[in-house]
Protein backbone atom coordinates (compact mmCIF):
# COMPACT_ATOMS: atom_id res chain seq x y z
CA UNK A 1 0.00 0.00 0.00
CA UNK A 2 1.34 3.28 -0.81
CA UNK A 3 2.51 5.37 2.68
CA UNK A 4 1.01 8.54 1.51
CA UNK A 5 -2.83 6.28 1.12
CA UNK A 6 -2.28 5.36 4.63
CA UNK A 7 -1.43 8.53 6.10
CA UNK A 8 -4.88 9.72 4.35
CA UNK A 9 -6.72 6.47 5.71
CA UNK A 10 -5.09 7.24 9.36
CA UNK A 11 -6.65 10.90 9.17
CA UNK A 12 -9.64 10.23 8.14
CA UNK A 13 -10.08 7.54 10.65
CA UNK A 14 -9.60 10.44 13.49
CA UNK A 15 -11.67 12.71 11.70
CA UNK A 16 -14.48 10.03 11.65
CA UNK A 17 -13.54 9.29 15.75
CA UNK A 18 -13.84 12.71 16.24
CA UNK A 19 -17.04 13.32 14.61
CA UNK A 20 -18.49 10.60 16.38
CA UNK A 21 -16.94 11.64 20.01
CA UNK A 22 -18.56 14.52 19.56
CA UNK A 23 -22.06 13.19 18.39
CA UNK A 24 -21.51 11.22 21.58
CA UNK A 25 -21.19 13.87 23.92
CA UNK A 26 -24.04 15.50 22.56
CA UNK A 27 -26.39 13.42 22.36
CA UNK A 28 -25.52 12.46 26.15
CA UNK A 29 -25.52 15.94 27.12
CA UNK A 30 -29.23 15.93 25.76
CA UNK A 31 -30.23 12.71 28.03
CA UNK A 32 -29.05 14.20 31.02
CA UNK A 33 -30.66 17.40 30.10
CA UNK A 34 -33.92 15.56 29.51
CA UNK A 35 -33.62 13.08 33.00
CA UNK A 36 -32.35 16.41 35.21
CA UNK A 37 -33.40 19.56 33.58
CA UNK A 38 -32.29 21.39 36.65
CA UNK A 39 -28.96 20.16 36.78
CA UNK A 40 -28.34 23.17 34.37
CA UNK A 41 -24.37 22.72 34.78
CA UNK A 42 -24.44 19.16 33.85
CA UNK A 43 -23.83 19.64 30.26
CA UNK A 44 -21.31 22.35 29.73
CA UNK A 45 -18.99 20.03 32.23
CA UNK A 46 -19.80 16.70 30.44
CA UNK A 47 -18.16 18.62 27.30
CA UNK A 48 -15.71 19.63 29.66
CA UNK A 49 -14.54 16.45 30.78
CA UNK A 50 -15.33 15.23 27.21
CA UNK A 51 -12.69 17.71 25.49
CA UNK A 52 -10.03 16.06 27.26
CA UNK A 53 -9.39 12.82 24.99
CA UNK A 54 -10.14 15.30 21.54
CA UNK A 55 -6.73 16.31 21.38
CA UNK A 56 -5.62 12.21 21.84
CA UNK A 57 -7.76 10.94 19.21
CA UNK A 58 -5.82 13.62 17.16
CA UNK A 59 -2.18 13.11 17.94
CA UNK A 60 -2.95 9.28 17.44
CA UNK A 61 -4.69 9.37 14.02
CA UNK A 62 -1.58 12.28 12.84
CA UNK A 63 -4.53 14.95 12.01
CA UNK A 64 -2.37 17.32 10.23
CA UNK A 65 -2.28 21.10 11.86
CA UNK A 66 -4.53 22.62 8.98
CA UNK A 67 -7.26 20.53 9.70
CA UNK A 68 -7.01 20.71 13.59
CA UNK A 69 -6.73 24.57 13.47
CA UNK A 70 -9.75 24.69 11.05
CA UNK A 71 -11.67 22.99 12.85
CA UNK A 72 -11.01 25.01 16.20
CA UNK A 73 -12.19 28.17 14.27
CA UNK A 74 -15.31 26.41 12.82
CA UNK A 75 -16.09 25.45 16.75
CA UNK A 76 -15.43 28.99 17.79
CA UNK A 77 -17.54 30.36 14.96
CA UNK A 78 -20.38 27.74 15.84
CA UNK A 79 -19.85 29.23 19.87
CA UNK A 80 -20.81 32.86 18.87
CA UNK A 81 -23.80 32.01 16.72
CA UNK A 82 -24.87 29.61 19.16
CA UNK A 83 -24.40 32.81 21.93
CA UNK A 84 -26.22 35.20 20.03
CA UNK A 85 -29.88 32.70 18.20
CA UNK A 86 -29.90 30.02 21.39
CA UNK A 87 -29.61 26.98 18.77
CA UNK A 88 -28.08 24.71 21.05
CA UNK A 89 -29.36 26.42 23.96
CA UNK A 90 -28.69 23.50 26.86
CA UNK A 91 -25.23 24.17 25.95
CA UNK A 92 -25.70 27.63 28.14
CA UNK A 93 -28.80 26.96 29.94
CA UNK A 94 -27.21 27.83 33.60
CA UNK A 95 -28.42 30.57 36.05
CA UNK A 96 -25.23 33.03 35.65
CA UNK A 97 -23.63 34.55 32.72
CA UNK A 98 -20.43 32.83 31.36
CA UNK A 99 -18.22 32.62 28.73
CA UNK A 100 -16.82 29.87 29.27
CA UNK A 101 -17.45 27.98 26.13
CA UNK A 102 -16.24 30.49 24.40
CA UNK A 103 -12.94 30.84 26.06
CA UNK A 104 -12.58 26.93 25.86
CA UNK A 105 -12.88 27.03 22.47
CA UNK A 106 -9.99 29.63 22.11
CA UNK A 107 -7.96 27.78 24.43
CA UNK A 108 -8.04 25.23 22.12
CA UNK A 109 -7.36 26.97 18.90
CA UNK A 110 -4.19 28.81 20.50
CA UNK A 111 -2.31 25.60 21.81
CA UNK A 112 -2.93 23.88 18.95
CA UNK A 113 -2.00 27.38 17.14
CA UNK A 114 1.54 27.30 19.02
CA UNK A 115 1.98 23.42 20.32
CA UNK A 116 0.62 21.52 17.35
CA UNK A 117 2.19 19.12 16.11
CA UNK A 118 5.08 19.41 17.50
CA UNK A 119 4.58 19.42 21.29
CA UNK A 120 1.13 18.03 21.56
CA UNK A 121 1.56 16.92 25.15
CA UNK A 122 1.74 20.32 26.22
CA UNK A 123 -1.84 20.54 24.80
CA UNK A 124 -2.89 17.78 26.78
CA UNK A 125 -1.64 19.00 30.00
CA UNK A 126 -3.70 22.23 29.71
CA UNK A 127 -6.64 21.09 28.52
CA UNK A 128 -6.56 17.13 30.44
CA UNK A 129 -6.10 19.63 33.69
CA UNK A 130 -9.04 21.96 32.52
CA UNK A 131 -11.51 19.15 31.01
CA UNK A 132 -10.94 16.72 33.90
CA UNK A 133 -9.56 18.47 37.11
CA UNK A 134 -12.24 21.70 36.75
CA UNK A 135 -15.05 19.25 35.01
CA UNK A 136 -15.44 16.70 37.45
CA UNK A 137 -14.94 19.92 40.36
CA UNK A 138 -17.66 21.18 39.17
CA UNK A 139 -19.78 18.03 38.86
CA UNK A 140 -18.89 16.80 41.97
CA UNK A 141 -18.68 20.24 43.80
CA UNK A 142 -22.60 21.17 43.17
CA UNK A 143 -23.43 17.72 43.72
CA UNK A 144 -21.88 17.25 47.84
CA UNK A 145 -22.24 19.43 50.43
CA UNK A 146 -19.14 20.74 51.78
CA UNK A 147 -17.75 24.07 53.42
CA UNK A 148 -18.02 26.78 50.97
CA UNK A 149 -17.26 30.35 50.02
CA UNK A 150 -17.17 32.73 47.32
CA UNK A 151 -14.32 34.22 45.43
CA UNK A 152 -15.50 37.37 43.43
CA UNK A 153 -19.01 36.07 43.15
CA UNK A 154 -18.19 32.67 42.22
CA UNK A 155 -18.64 29.35 44.24
CA UNK A 156 -16.26 27.51 45.82
CA UNK A 157 -16.30 24.51 47.57
CA UNK A 158 -13.61 21.94 49.75
CA UNK A 159 -14.77 19.29 47.91
CA UNK A 160 -14.89 20.88 44.10
CA UNK A 161 -11.33 22.73 45.14
CA UNK A 162 -9.60 19.37 46.50
CA UNK A 163 -11.10 17.45 43.58
CA UNK A 164 -9.77 19.76 41.05
CA UNK A 165 -6.08 19.74 43.06
CA UNK A 166 -5.90 15.80 43.26
CA UNK A 167 -7.13 15.14 39.62
CA UNK A 168 -4.92 17.26 38.05
CA UNK A 169 -2.15 15.71 39.80
CA UNK A 170 -3.35 12.74 38.00
CA UNK A 171 -4.00 13.75 34.86
CA UNK A 172 -0.46 15.00 34.91
CA UNK A 173 1.09 11.83 36.21
CA UNK A 174 -0.87 9.59 33.74
CA UNK A 175 0.25 12.02 30.74
CA UNK A 176 3.92 11.06 32.07
CA UNK A 177 3.82 8.01 32.04
CA UNK A 178 1.58 7.27 28.60
CA UNK A 179 4.57 9.27 27.03
CA UNK A 180 7.11 7.54 28.36
CA UNK A 181 8.69 10.75 30.25
CA UNK A 182 10.29 10.24 33.44
CA UNK A 183 7.49 11.61 36.66
CA UNK A 184 8.59 14.83 37.79
CA UNK A 185 6.05 14.72 40.85
CA UNK A 186 7.46 18.53 42.44
CA UNK A 187 6.83 19.93 38.87
CA UNK A 188 3.55 18.35 38.58
CA UNK A 189 2.30 19.08 42.54
CA UNK A 190 3.05 23.06 41.43
CA UNK A 191 1.36 22.86 38.49
CA UNK A 192 -1.73 21.28 39.77
CA UNK A 193 -0.98 24.05 42.78
CA UNK A 194 -1.29 26.48 40.11
CA UNK A 195 -4.25 25.67 38.19
CA UNK A 196 -6.16 25.29 41.43
CA UNK A 197 -5.10 28.64 42.27
CA UNK A 198 -6.11 30.61 39.10
CA UNK A 199 -9.21 28.01 39.18
CA UNK A 200 -10.14 30.01 42.52
CA UNK A 201 -9.63 33.11 40.49
CA UNK A 202 -12.33 32.74 37.95
CA UNK A 203 -14.29 35.05 36.72
CA UNK A 204 -17.25 34.79 34.14
CA UNK A 205 -15.76 31.51 33.08
CA UNK A 206 -11.86 32.77 31.51
CA UNK A 207 -10.57 30.13 33.61
CA UNK A 208 -11.52 27.93 30.74
CA UNK A 209 -8.71 30.28 27.99
CA UNK A 210 -6.25 30.84 31.16
CA UNK A 211 -5.85 27.24 32.71
CA UNK A 212 -5.01 25.71 29.99
CA UNK A 213 -3.14 28.25 28.45
CA UNK A 214 -0.55 28.57 32.00
CA UNK A 215 -0.21 25.02 32.25
CA UNK A 216 0.37 24.15 28.79
CA UNK A 217 3.23 26.88 28.74
CA UNK A 218 4.78 25.38 32.26
CA UNK A 219 4.23 22.24 31.15
CA UNK A 220 6.55 23.62 28.25
CA UNK A 221 8.99 25.12 29.75
CA UNK A 222 9.20 23.63 33.38
CA UNK A 223 8.54 19.88 32.31
CA UNK A 224 10.01 19.02 28.87
CA UNK A 225 13.35 20.60 29.33
CA UNK A 226 13.87 17.91 32.24
CA UNK A 227 13.47 14.49 29.83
Amino acid sequence: MNPNSSSLNIVILGLILLTAWFLILYLTGIILYQKWPYQKEWMRKLLHIGTGPVILIAWITAIPRTINLGIGILTISSILVNYRLMLIPIIEAIDRRSYGTLAYGLAVTILLWFYWPKEPTSIMAGLMVMGFGDGLAGLLGSTFSSPCWRVWGQRKSIIGTLTMLLVSIMVLVILSTFSSMPINYKGIINLAVTATILEQLAISGWDNLIIPLVISYLWQVCILPLN
